[in-house]
């Protein structure tokens, strides 16, 4: 969100490879521009995680749970490439995490064995562009992990010549395409080549909630872009506050208090939105995509006895 703050990723143990400046609150220590959740990156293979990871949004928060739980006998480390902030700003983080990159690559003990990008698309693909070049000329495997709702469009609006180069830099041989669903696997994989479907991490060790849950509360969880249905979910609301007049509508990743039924929360914590999730009544999903939306359904179904309380399993699903 514009003029939000970046909240850096904390972890217990700081990486050897960062030498930044780092201000200390009790055992946790802030700041800090390469992250490592464990001691022993030096002794077991590494993967690193370049994306994000320090911006508010749900690509940060798969960076952070994927580098919380790497491959069983491997280590992780998030390398932010980010922040909130002027186009300067963006490019000096930019700038900075290629040299660190760089840095890393040039010293055996740094040295990632995988690097696993995130990206959404225009100028967030052509950043993740030039650290994917700098990797295949290193020999690094690398993991393209696309994120966004709009990749398509975007893709579609590049030249031929554009997109030609794209499929050739995912063809790599030590470069992985990754999407979120089938869904996206059927709309890209004639342009990009070959891609595998991996879903995004859910955290685990979600505790039940007791307290009683918001009557006709509807609730959407997502940035503020068209792609996540913002609008789509005012309209929705306004046809049925008809029917049920104390019907109430809270979003996050927009501001906006009027009418007085919408609450509009902006950016969230990942605690406020579990809260959320088991206090409301309904979430809402908009989806223009049919397969991707029983994709979604299916993994919140999954974790339906994580995010309500015992017994109270939800057993109906509309589409609207």
């Amino acid at each position: 969100m514009p003029g939000q703050e970046s909240r850096p990723w904390l972890f217990e143990h700081r990486s050897p490879l960062d030498t930044s400046h780092e201000r200390c609150v009790g055992d946790a220590c802030l700041k800090r521009y390469i992250f490592n959740p464990r001691r022993s990156a030096m002794f077991m293979p590494k993967v690193l995680h370049i994306g994000p990871c320090d911006s508010p949004g749900g690509m940060a928060n798969v960076m952070r749970i994927l580098a919380e739980h790497p491959p069983e006998g491997w280590d992780a480390e998030l390398l932010p490439s980010h922040v909130v902030g002027s186009p300067w700003a963006k490019w000096r983080a930019y700038r900075k995490a290629r040299a660190t990159l760089k840095g890393m690559l040039s010293n055996p003990e740094h040295r990632p064995d995988v690097v696993h990008l995130h990206t959404a698309a225009d100028w967030s693909w052509y950043r993740k562009m030039k650290f994917l070049r700098i990797l295949q000329r290193n020999a690094i495997p690398a993991i393209v992990h696309i994120h966004s709702g709009k990749f398509d469009a975007w893709l579609n609006s590049c030249s031929s010549r554009k997109q030609g180069l794209i499929h050739k830099i995912l063809q790599h041989p030590l470069t992985t395409g990754v999407v979120l669903s089938h869904a996206w696997k059927c709309r890209l994989e004639s342009q990009l080549g070959e891609l595998l479907v991996v879903s995004n991490p859910i955290k685990l060790g979600l505790e039940p909630s007791t307290e009683p849950r918001l009557k006709h509360n509807l609730l959407l969880l997502g940035r503020d872009s068209a792609v996540k249905g913002h609008d789509f979910a005012i309209e929705l609301a306004k046809h049925l506050r008809s029917e049920f007049s104390e019907l109430t509508l809270t979003l996050t990743g927009r501001t906006q208090a009027e009418p007085s039924w919408i609450r509009g929360l902006g950016w969230v914590a990942e605690d406020e939105k579990l809260r959320l999730l088991q206090n409301s009544s309904i979430l809402l999903v908009p989806s223009f995509q049919v397969e991707e939306l029983f994709e979604q359904l299916h993994l919140l179904q999954q974790q339906a006895n994580d995010l309500t309380r015992p017994g109270q399993r939800p057993d109906e699903l509309y589409i609207v």
